[in-house]
């Protein structure tokens, strides 16, 4: 019993000593170290009033207002619109500053003349109306060869084909080409052939609304397209997947229309 009792008195002694070495900081220390209540608010939302700031900024549109007539020594946004407009006309052949320089005055000019309006090579409202209605539905990046006459454009950058007649886009659509060694051919072709239920007789697969205007090469509905997307390609052909678009396309297209087949610039 000695010996245990000893031992005891040793181990209080010992915890005796060590919560007296033993640092506790004060509560005024930690009341003094502890983060304010306004400093944890803004810690928690620290971009809460930058955030409201760029909403109001972001709420507010600036409202653009156009003096007409626009004419030389003019600048802006409108002046590059219309002179992007004048281009998809063939009329103006320069770059779209956004100045209203001599060429873009010629051009202004030169569509008044044809459109029967007072030729004062200054876009007034009544110009420029005019404009924006014969170049709406037109084709921006559109290949030359494709704003005149009937024709399927078909452009491999956008994988798109736009049905044209006289410029004006009737319709558009998404297209898939060949694959690397079966590639679709690129030129200014004709529709030498239409096939409305169409089978392959190489594939003895079905071609629905085919028209065909290079060898073996036509556009036509794909439903393998329609399922799997761009994870796939034809053996040379333009499929289509909108099967109703086409349809409507395929009943439009007559023999000896154009196909032009191309890359449109990069932007």
């Amino acid at each position: 019993m000695r010996p245990t009792i000893r031992a005891l008195a040793l181990a209080a002694f010992s915890a005796l000593l060590l919560g007296l070495f033993t640092f506790v900081p004060s509560t005024a220390q930690a009341t003094a170290n502890a983060p304010t209540s306004s400093q944890v608010v803004a810690k928690k939302h620290p971009k809460k009033k930058a955030n409201k700031n760029k909403r109001a900024k972001k709420g507010k549109k600036k409202s653009v207002s156009v003096t007409w007539p626009i004419g030389p020594g003019r600048s802006g946004p409108t002046v590059k619109d219309i002179q992007s407009r004048l281009k998809l006309r063939d009329l103006y052949a320069g770059k779209t500053t956004g100045f209203y320089n001599p060429a873009t005055q010629q051009a202004v000019l030169a569509f008044q003349t044809n459109q029967g309006l007072p030729a004062t090579g200054l876009t007034d409202r009544v110009t420029y109306q005019k404009l924006s209605e014969l170049t709406d539905a037109m084709a921006p990046g559109a290949d030359p060869r494709c704003r005149s006459g009937r024709v399927l454009c078909i452009d491999k950058r956008s994988r798109s084909l736009r049905w044209m007649i006289d410029g004006r886009v009737i319709k558009t659509v998404d297209v898939r080409f060949g694959a690397r060694y079966t590639p679709t051919r690129e030129g200014s072709f004709r529709v030498f052939k239409k096939s409305r239920n169409h089978v392959s007789s190489i594939y003895h697969t079905a071609m629905p609304f085919s028209m065909f205007f290079s060898g073996g090469q036509a556009v036509h509905y794909s439903s393998d397209f329609a399922r799997k997307g761009y994870n796939g390609a034809s053996h040379g052909c333009v499929n289509v997947r909108d099967y109703g678009a086409l349809r409507s396309i395929f009943d439009q297209v007559r023999t000896g229309d154009k196909v032009i087949v191309y890359w449109s610039k990069q932007q």
